[in-house]
């Protein structure tokens, strides 16, 4: 069908295929072999180079220096009295780095059982030459920083400290895992997939991701960054440079994806405001951190001021390392929480990210094995939620909480039997689930001063009802009676089940169904039957699926409609996914389904599911 498979991605299950034509993606979208299909996105870096001449650091220390307000910094120097850092490994997945640079020179980690410059794998991982680390985008060993955006970064994590030259990064003696997959041009996801694989792999527990793009979601990605969470990795990315709301329709990515290893940064000035240019999101971003007139290492041995979400996330980068040099023991789960939770305070990212604050190196190494007790007088927060359920979606708000404008973090956990969903920060959650059930909802709120409350309740989840009782034949089409119960809908790009909707041929649609069956047919075997009445001006067109899932024209006679599911044992609640894609025809269609007994009896919803699809 146009398709090659050029290489596969271990830690997501996914591949990468090369396309020679544009209609590809839409025939495999339906294929039902196929579990997702995506472009390979191109992505950019964040950053916003700006060559003013200014004094210097600011973010790390602000007296007032460059105009700004005195404190507005991250407090290095106070952290510096506790701890300068050690040799913690930083993964940048950039534009490569500048190994040579006199500031970071002392600084790059070292793959030891590489020999350099032999054309040889030495170590086995797959990758010749790899020293510093890698360059994905041209496939070499040598990611030798040809943009300066990489190495920019890397100067604010991990510059040198107490060398007598330029810069001092927040973490003095980090190591820099070099991992190039940008260039002048941009990259892409396949690219940014290895690098986040190499960095777990060759054991860097942070890395720093000055880089996305706008409404980019892949779900390769996604799958790449949580596989790192199971092994421990935490994933700092810049929020996006657009000033948008990554709570809204427009979304930056990778900051956005709901991954509890994930912590979003936005950039702040030296008055503590929001950058123009920063996004923000008050359940999408964690915190600020210093983003503007940003000085620090460039490639050739200089050094120069950047803007941009780029130039805050390093901050954090070196920070986490921070902590995690000075307590290694610390999970990376651990220290996302310790940095989200010593954060300062500011009006202008109160509403705007999670936290409500910016940044503090200080406090987050300073951060005791408790949680500060609350200042006396002040109320423990209590968690409290209310849930408007619609099908298999649900709606929650924990507006009903208190003290509200004291509560900074929100968790959520849906768990039914054994399954358990990740937590899911924010005051609000829409989420939809792929089946009938009793789910168990649980939410965790968090104060300023890292008090934490917890509730929970139960909550029944169903599809649409298709009338109260179902309508039966035999086999010579006479009336059968029956109690079963039928429910189910069509689920529109990923929204609640409903059974009268209206998508276009766009749009991927999840039909399914579940029948509470007879009890007097419980137990029997019976065939699976999914079928549809599709009116046109001239004759009305009858469609059922076979057992592989594909439409077959339907003459509407009982003797002839295929099964579906073959020889199925009847349960009490009997679920049915029909159909998961794309419809092929515009028009107007009544969905059928239901179980056929071995006598001829057919079991069927007497209201249909109707679906109105346009092109």
């Amino acid at each position: 069908m146009g398709a090659t498979s050029i290489e596969s991605f271990s830690s997501s299950g996914a591949e990468l295929w090369e396309i020679n034509s544009s209609t590809v993606i839409e025939q495999y979208q339906s294929d039902p072999r196929i579990e997702y299909i995506e472009p390979n996105y191109r992505v950019r870096t964040l950053g916003i180079p700006n060559d003013a001449d200014f004094p210097k650091l600011w973010g790390m220390h602000n007296e007032g220096q460059t105009g700004g307000k005195v404190d507005a910094d991250i407090d290095a120097l106070e952290a510096w009295d506790i701890s300068t850092g050690g040799e913690v490994v930083v993964a940048v997945i950039d534009t490569g780095v500048d190994y040579n640079h006199p500031d970071l020179t002392t600084n790059m980690w070292v793959n030891t059982k590489e020999i350099p410059n032999n054309n040889v794998d030495d170590d086995k991982n797959g990758y010749v030459d790899d020293v510093y680390g890698y360059d994905f985008a041209n496939k070499d060993g040598d990611p030798m920083d040809d943009v300066d955006h990489g190495t920019h970064c890397s100067g604010t994590i991990a510059g040198a400290g107490n060398n007598g030259i330029g810069v001092t990064g927040v973490n003095w003696q980090a190591k820099i895992m070099a991992l190039k997959f940008l260039g002048a041009g941009g990259g892409s996801t396949a690219d940014a997939i290895k690098a986040v694989d190499y960095a777990v792999k060759m054991g860097a527990k942070i890395s720093s991701n000055s880089w996305g793009c706008t409404n980019c979601y892949s779900q390769a990605l996604y799958d790449t960054i949580k596989a790192a969470d199971a092994q421990g990795h935490l994933f700092i990315a810049a929020a996006g440079n657009s000033g948008e709301n990554n709570d809204g329709s427009r979304k930056g990515y990778p900051a956005s994806y709901d991954l509890p290893n994930i912590i979003a940064v936005a950039a702040t000035d030296h008055a503590d405001n929001l950058a123009s240019f920063s996004n923000y999101g008050k359940t999408a971003v964690d915190l600020g951190a210093p983003g503007v007139d940003i000085y620090s290492t460039i490639s050739g041995n200089s050094y120069a001021s950047f803007n941009g979400t780029s130039m805050a996330t390093p901050h954090v980068s070196g920070v986490a390392a921070l902590l995690k040099a000075h307590k290694p023991a610390l999970t990376h789960s651990e220290l996302k929480e310790r940095i989200l939770s010593t954060v300062d305070l500011i009006p202008s990212l109160d509403g705007k990210t999670v936290t409500g604050g910016r940044l503090n190196a200080h406090k987050a190494v300073n951060y005791g094995d408790q949680p500060p007790p609350p200042p006396p007088g002040t109320p423990a927060p209590k968690a409290c939620f209310t849930a408007v359920a619609k099908g298999l979606c649900v709606l929650l708000d924990a507006s009903c909480s208190s003290p509200l404008e004291q509560i900074t973090g929100y968790g959520w956990t849906i768990t039914e039997s054994k399954r358990k969903d990740l937590p899911i920060g924010g005051e609000q959650l829409f989420t939809c689930l792929n089946k009938t059930g009793t789910y168990t909802v649980t939410l965790t709120v968090k104060d300023n001063t890292g008090v934490s409350n917890t509730v929970s309740a139960n909550l029944r989840l169903k599809l649409p009802r298709l009338g109260r009782r179902a309508t039966g034949t035999d086999r010579d089409g006479n009336a059968v009676h029956t109690t079963s119960i039928f429910e189910g809908g069509v689920s529109v790009e990923g929204g609640e089940h409903q059974e009268q909707v209206t998508q276009s041929l766009r749009e991927t649609v999840d039909v399914r169904g579940e029948v509470e069956v007879d009890s007097a047919h419980v137990g029997q075997y019976a065939d699976i039957v999914v079928f549809a009445e599709f009116p046109t001006p001239t004759e009305t067109l009858w469609f059922m699926l076979d057992d592989q899932g594909i439409p077959q024209r339907w003459d509407g006679k009982p003797e002839t409609l295929l099964a579906f599911k073959h020889n199925v044992v009847l349960e009490s609640i009997q679920e049915i996914a029909m159909y998961k894609g794309y419809f092929l025809l515009p028009g107007y269609m009544r969905v059928y389904f239901g179980y056929r007994l071995q006598d001829g009896t057919l079991v069927r919803n007497g209201e249909s599911i109707n679906v109105t699809i346009t092109e």
